[in-house]
């Protein structure tokens, strides 16, 4: 029942939104003419007002439905799935319909404006389209997903599978990446999303000094493959340039790419490289020295908590260096801090500045070794750790 009450606010914050937005974009287009208020500087208070109360409707479903406990069945999540992509199918085409005569002036083409009943009904068929997508979104990717519940390796398994269920498909020894929880959550919040796209917008112009990575393995072949689509599907929080997804889909052609999934997490901030494995706190270290020892490679991302000393202790105690792969961070004091609390960790000393291109990997001896950036790419920029471990070729 509560989420028939969500469902419901969620329709009628989209009608308040779009029948705004009518009353807004209609005249400004002489689509059809609306007389209330016309001319009276009062309309502009009423539009915020009416804006604000829907955005805080929405806010409100997001809010309450992320801490429910409810979960559709498989098959309820099908059909809420097939809602989503109907509804951005439809968006789409009535976009387009919308806005075809504008932009036809532009390039020189002479396409009918949509005028009067029509313009209404298109703009009903927009609304209906962005009032589907909210109700998949809402019913498959606003419910509670924490550690205990285990919901995210339950939900959409074909989507989303746990470290359980890739290990049991594939024999290979697995690949394990490693990482501090706080910065992966960082990595969800608007500014980190800013930053990076700035930071991969400047690489494109700089080169490979910032150490950006914006393929995964073909040099000019832009990574849009199943994590992009499932990050723009579940409306994720996380950049699109983020790396995580470029390093899953290179090391995935080498082994499982597996992690410990982080508490708490939601579709919003969920992490779409490594599949996860949910485990308590007092598990998760056992869990992580056994993977430790059966990994063909071990990823780690620079990072400053407690968790990630103990999992540097354990990987120079049982891992041969050949197998270590650091990702070093963007900034310099980060990178100080990094080292500076793991020197007496390492049996040699990290490079005194922050290597440029972020990826360190080792010889038989510790001896570090930045490999260089190639053309902002991951499968070539890692050749040289798949070659000295054996591996095959994950260019691809």
């Amino acid at each position: 029942m509560k989420y028939l009450k969500y469902s419901f606010i969620t329709i009628a914050s989209s009608a308040i939104f779009w029948a705004t937005a009518c009353w807004i974009v209609a005249p400004t287009l002489d689509a059809i003419s609306i007389t209330f208020l016309k001319g009276n500087p009062a309309k502009y208070l009423v539009w915020a007002i009416l804006l604000i109360f829907a955005g805080l409707l929405n806010a409100y479903v997001k809010r309450n439905a992320g801490c429910s406990e409810h979960r559709p069945s498989l098959r309820a999540q099908k059909l809420w799935l097939a809602l989503t992509f109907i509804g951005m199918i439809i968006i789409v085409c009535a976009a387009i319909r919308i806005t075809l005569p504008f932009v036809g002036s532009v390039v020189g083409m002479n396409v009918p404006k949509v005028m009067g009943s029509a313009f209404l009904a298109w703009w009903m068929v927009l609304f209906f389209g962005y009032t589907c997508y909210k109700l998949g979104e809402l019913h498959l990717f606003s419910t509670r997903n924490d550690i205990e519940s285990r919901r995210i390796p339950k939900a959409l398994p074909t989507m989303f599978p746990s470290a359980e269920d890739v290990l049991a498909n594939d024999s290979r020894p697995p690949i394990l990446y490693l990482r501090s929880f706080n910065k992966e959550l960082a990595k969800a919040q608007s500014f980190y999303y800013t930053s990076m796209r700035l930071r991969s917008l400047l690489s494109r112009k700089s080169g490979t000094a910032a150490g950006n990575y914006l393929f995964s393995s073909r040099r000019g072949k832009v990574f849009v493959g199943k994590r992009s689509i499932l990050r723009a599907l579940v409306v994720s929080q996380r950049s699109m340039f983020d790396e995580q997804m470029l390093f899953a889909d290179v090391f995935s052609k080498v082994g499982p790419y597996i992690a410990i999934g982080r508490p708490n997490q939601n579709f919003r901030n969920l992490d779409l490289g490594a599949a996860k494995k949910y485990v308590p706190d007092e598990e998760w270290q056992e869990v992580v020295g056994q993977w430790i020892r059966a990994s063909a490679a071990v990823v780690l991302e620079a990072g400053d908590t407690d968790g990630l000393s103990w999992e540097m202790d354990q990987i120079v105690k049982q891992v041969d260096p050949l197998k270590l792969l650091i990702i070093m961070p963007f900034e310099d004091d980060e990178y100080d801090a990094f080292r500076m609390r793991y020197k007496a960790i390492f049996p040699k000393a990290l490079p005194q500045q922050r290597p440029t291109s972020r990826l360190v990997i080792f010889d038989r001896d510790w001896q570090p070794r930045e490999l260089p950036n190639i053309h902002l790419t991951v499968g070539l920029t890692l050749q040289p750790f798949f070659e000295q471990n054996g591996f095959e070729t994950a260019i691809g």
